[in-house]
C-alpha cells in the first residue's frame, strides 16, 4: 500500500519537462530523463543516479523512496538519488576541479565546500573550500555530493560518504574530447545542462578544427615521432602511461606516439634516439636543474648524447609549465577540460614556425611564454608559467568559450627543420611526397614543351619534304635540266594534256 501512495505522489507532482535533451557523442555515459527525473548511467548500467529538482522538501526521504520505488528497474543493480542543484559539493580528485569551476555562479565563490586529497592550484577552491579528512563521515561533515574519479585513491571517502558518492568516469575514457564530454555529465546535477553543452561545442568545434588542419595538411606539417613516457620508482623501468588517451591526442596533433615498456636502458636509448621529440612527465623535485634530472633519470651521459637528435636539437618537454605559486603543476586539473588548447600547445611546440592565434595568447604579454602554457622546454630552460593559487577566477575559462583556430596561411612546410632526423632514402621519399605535385607540375610542363615542339619540327619537316607542288609548277621545274633527274620528280606518268595551252 506504501509503494502505491508514493508512485501516485510522485506522478502527480512533476508535470513540467527538464532542460533540453542531453546528448553524448564521445562519452561513455547514458541519459535518459523524464518529467520528473535524469538518470545517468555509468559502467555499463552498473551505476545509475537519478537526478530530480528540488521542488519539495523532502528532508524526511519519503519522495526519494517514491523515486527508486518508480525506477526500480535501474535500482536493481545500483542506484543512488540526488536533488539539484547540489549545495554542498565534495571532490576526492584535482582532476574534477575544473569541471566544476565553469558553473561557479559569480566567477569567486565556488560551488565546492570540501576538497581531499593533494593540494589545488585554482585560488577558487583555495579560498573558498575546506579540506576533506579521511576521518571525515556524513555525521561530521554534510554533503550532498562528492565526486570521485578512482576508487583506490579514494577509498576511506567512499566508504564514509557512500550514500551520496559520484564516480566521474572521464579518466576511464580514450579520447580527448570523451574526457571532456563529462562536463555534460556533472552540469545536471547542478541544472547547467544548456552550459555545459554550449561550453562542449565550443570545445569540440576549436578541437576538430584543428584536427583537421593537420589531416589536410600533411604535406606541409612535418609528422613527428613522440616519445611520451615517465620513469617509475623501479630504477630501470621506463614507461608510457595512460598510452591509448596519449596516442591519441598525438595522433590528433599531427604525431606518431612512439610508446613502450622497457626495462633496459638499451632498448630504452633505441626507442628515445628514433624520436623528434621527448616529453617526460616524470615526477620531478623541482629542486635540481631539469636538464640534469633528465639525463639521470634516462641514464644519459655526455658521451652518449654526442649523436642523439632530440637531444641535439633541443627537443625535450615537460607537461609542468603551468604552476601555482606554491609550486604545483595545473596539468592533472587542466587538460581534461581543455583538451582543444592542449591540442594547439603541442602543435605550436611541433611547428613553432605557424602564427600564433590570437586567442591562444593567455593574455600573456610579449610573448614571455613562447606562446605556449602547460609544455615548457626544459632543454631551452623555457619560463614556467606561474599564477598565483589564490586568485579567483583564473583567466582559463574565459579562452574556453573562444574559437581558437590555427591559420595555416603563408606557411609552406617545415620538414628542413627535421630532416637530420632521417636517412638519406626518407629525406628523398619525403621531400618529393612534399613536393610531388611541383614534380608532377613541372613534369607536364615539360611533356608539353617537347610536345609543341616535336608536332611544330614534324610538321615543318613534311613541308619541306611533302609540299604539295602543281602541275604547271611541276613541269616547269621538269623542264630545267638541273631537277630531271631529281629522285622526288619523277615524270613518267605526266604528259602534254595534263597542261592547259594557256602555259
Amino acid at each position: 500500500m506504501l509503494k502505491i501512495i508514493l508512485l501516485i505522489f510522485v506522478n502527480l507532482y512533476f508535470v513540467v519537462a527538464h532542460d533540453p535533451q542531453l546528448i553524448f557523442k564521445y562519452a561513455n555515459v547514458k541519459y535518459e530523463e523524464s518529467n520528473e527525473v535524469q538518470i545517468l548511467s555509468i559502467n555499463n548500467g552498473t551505476l545509475n543516479y537519478i537526478v530530480i529538482k528540488d521542488e519539495i522538501d523532502d528532508s524526511e526521504g519519503i519522495f526519494r523512496l517514491g523515486i527508486k520505488e518508480k525506477y526500480k528497474d535501474y535500482c536493481n543493480t545500483k542506484c543512488k538519488v540526488f536533488t539539484k542543484p547540489l549545495k554542498n559539493t565534495g571532490i576526492a580528485a584535482r582532476e574534477i576541479i575544473r569541471y566544476i569551476e565553469l558553473f561557479n555562479p559569480d566567477g569567486k565563490s565556488s560551488l565546492i565546500k570540501y576538497f581531499g586529497g593533494s593540494d589545488v592550484t585554482t585560488g577558487c577552491v583555495y579560498n573558498n573550500a575546506k579540506k576533506l579528512q579521511s576521518t571525515d563521515t556524513s555525521s561530521t561533515v554534510s554533503l550532498d555530493g562528492l565526486f570521485y574519479t578512482d576508487t583506490s585513491a579514494s577509498y576511506n571517502f567512499i566508504q564514509n560518504f557512500n550514500d551520496v558518492t559520484i564516480k566521474v568516469g572521464a579518466l576511464e575514457e580514450k579520447t580527448p574530447l570523451a574526457r571532456a564530454e563529462w562536463l555534460k555529465f556533472i552540469s545536471v546535477f547542478y541544472g547547467k545542462e544548456k552550459e555545459a553543452m554550449d561550453l562542449f561545442n565550443h570545445i569540440e568545434e576549436s578541437y576538430n578544427c584543428n584536427k583537421l588542419l593537420v589531416q589536410k595538411n600533411k604535406h606541409l606539417l612535418t609528422t613527428m615521432r613522440v616519445v611520451w613516457l615517465s620513469k617509475t620508482s623501479d630504477e630501470d623501468l621506463w614507461v608510457t602511461n595512460d598510452s591509448l588517451y596519449k596516442t591519441e591526442l598525438l595522433k590528433d596533433a599531427g604525431a606518431e606516439i612512439l610508446t613502450l615498456r622497457e626495462n633496459s636502458v638499451e632498448n630504452l636509448h633505441e626507442v628515445l634516439n628514433n624520436a623528434h621529440f621527448v616529453i617526460d612527465d616524470t615526477d620531478s623535485s623541482y629542486d635540481n636543474s631539469a636538464m640534469d634530472e633528465f639525463f639521470k633519470n634516462y641514464k644519459y651521459t655526455s658521451k652518449s648524447t654526442k649523436d642523439v637528435n632530440f637531444i641535439k636539437r633541443k627537443n625535450i618537454l615537460r607537461n609542468d609549465g603551468a604552476r601555482s605559486s606554491n609550486n604545483i603543476s595545473a596539468w592533472n586539473e587542466d587538460y581534461l577540460i581543455y583538451p582543444h588548447l592542449v591540442l594547439v600547445d603541442l602543435i605550436y611546440w611541433f611547428h613553432p614556425k605557424l602564427t600564433v592565434s590570437e586567442y591562444f595568447r593567455f593574455e600573456i604579454g610579449d610573448n614571455l611564454y613562447d606562446h605556449h602554457y602547460w609544455f615548457r622546454n626544459i632543454a631551452t630552460e623555457s619560463p614556467i608559467h606561474m599564477t598565483s593559487n589564490t586568485q579567483c577566477p583564473t583567466h582559463l575559462p574565459d579562452i574556453l568559450t573562444q574559437s581558437v583556430c590555427i591559420n595555416i596561411d603563408g606557411f609552406y612546410n617545415d620538414y628542413g627543420d627535421y630532416s637530420l632526423f632521417d636517412d638519406e632514402v626518407t629525406v628523398v621519399k619525403n621531400y618529393f611526397l612534399i613536393y610531388w605535385y611541383y614534380i608532377a607540375f613541372g613534369i607536364c610542363i615539360i611533356i608539353g614543351i617537347s610536345s609543341i615542339t616535336y608536332f611544330y619540327l614534324k610538321r615543318k619537316f613534311f613541308k619541306r619534304t611533302n609540299k604539295g607542288f602543281s602541275k604547271k609548277e611541276i613541269y616547269f621545274a621538269y623542264e630545267t635540266e638541273e631537277v630531271k633527274n631529281h629522285p622526288y620528280l619523277k615524270m613518267d606518268d605526266i604528259n602534254d594534256d595534263d597542261f592547259d595551252d594557256t602555259l
